[in-house]
């Protein structure tokens, strides 16, 4: 019946032509680390509740709960054999749907077997977040396939209720021979949660403040104030942006374009030139880019090579929100400059 249906579909046994393919030993860990936390397919950029279901896994592992010990090694297994690269276009975490089952006894582990208040606290913090995702998704599932570069759906939410905006901060997927050092960071602190809500459920309580002050800390660098309309002055044109904002920020984030388009591709490594202050630097072309200058700065430009019409994409969506992250504004006012 399998057969038939993808002769009918795909025309033939195996499958669509943009299957992709899972990551050669080199690149497990910009794969895996990609298809965790990037905001087109990242499994935990949407569901963080996860997290809590590898530790329990492995909790249940040192156990010895027979399932629990099953689950982990099918995660295991499936981790360097079904994440594939570059997966297309797609609903978030779509090679993480088969790990759900294991997860969920992970999950039910953790929750059942520890009595740890801040373990549970985490764990519960945790849910909240996915809950909202989940919420959103019933009533806008297309919604997320908008979620190429930036977080469109985050993006929605805060407009509707404020205080923090995860769209900002969530990396976006990039070529593998031009890797992000922030999913290779993200992947190695994804790692360093799950091992201290491990050993904290497993022998000290107190042990638990660590991942329970890494989610604060990801918590307050998604915090953000947005500039109003009045106190931005834009000149644009096909080839550069130039804002004027009406009080200096130290550290926040320009975010224009639509958000539903992607700019920066294996095949067209788009690259923008942003200058806020004195800093000037080229990134890659995306609808997101964080801003940051120690002395402070009023004055933001964007230029874009000649296929990318600046001026359209200004006019399409333009806000600047200042950061109200306390991390980075110790971090500025250590700098002092640009």
């Amino acid at each position: 019946m399998f057969a038939a249906l993808n002769i009918r579909i795909y025309g033939g046994l195996v499958g669509p032509l943009n299957t992709a393919r899972p990551p050669m030993p080199s690149e497990w860990l910009t794969v895996i680390s990609t298809q965790l936390f990037d905001v087109h397919h990242g499994l935990v950029a949407y569901a963080p509740v996860w997290l809590s279901g590898f530790a329990g896994l492995v909790i249940g592992t040192i156990r010895r709960a027979r399932l629990a010990t099953q689950g982990l090694v099918l995660v295991g297994v499936g981790l360097v054999t079904a994440i594939g690269v570059f997966p297309g276009e797609c609903w978030p975490a779509r090679f993480w749907v088969q790990f759900v089952p294991m997860l969920s006894v992970g999950l039910c582990e953790i929750w059942s077997l520890c009595k740890r208040p801040v373990v549970k606290g985490v764990t519960t913090l945790l849910l909240a977040w996915s809950l909202v995702n989940t919420v959103f998704f019933i009533l806008h599932p297309n919604a997320f396939l908008e979620n190429r570069q930036t977080g469109t759906t985050y993006q929605a939410i805060y407009d509707q209720i404020g205080g923090i905006n995860p769209a900002l901060v969530v990396p976006f997927e990039r070529p593998l021979f031009e890797p992000s050092s922030e999913i290779i960071v993200l992947g190695g602190a994804g790692a360093v949660f799950v091992a201290f809500l491990v050993v904290a459920a497993r022998r000290r309580d107190a042990l638990g403040i660590v991942p329970l002050v890494m989610l604060l800390a990801v918590l307050d660098l998604m915090r953000v104030k947005p500039f109003e309309d009045s106190e931005i002055t834009v000149i644009s044109s096909p080839a550069s942006a130039h804002i004027k904002l009406a009080t200096p920020m130290r550290a926040g984030f320009l975010q224009f374009g639509k958000n539903f388009e992607v700019w920066h591709t294996k095949d067209n490594l788009r690259a923008f030139t942003v200058s806020f202050g004195a800093n000037r630097r080229q990134v890659p072309a995306n609808q997101v880019q964080f801003l940051s200058c120690g002395a402070g700065s009023d004055v933001i430009s964007v230029e874009a090579p000649p296929d990318f019409n600046v001026a359209e994409q200004v006019g399409f969506r333009l806000k600047v929100y200042q950061s109200k992250s306390v991390i980075l504004r110790l971090y500025e006012r250590a700098r002092e400059r640009c």
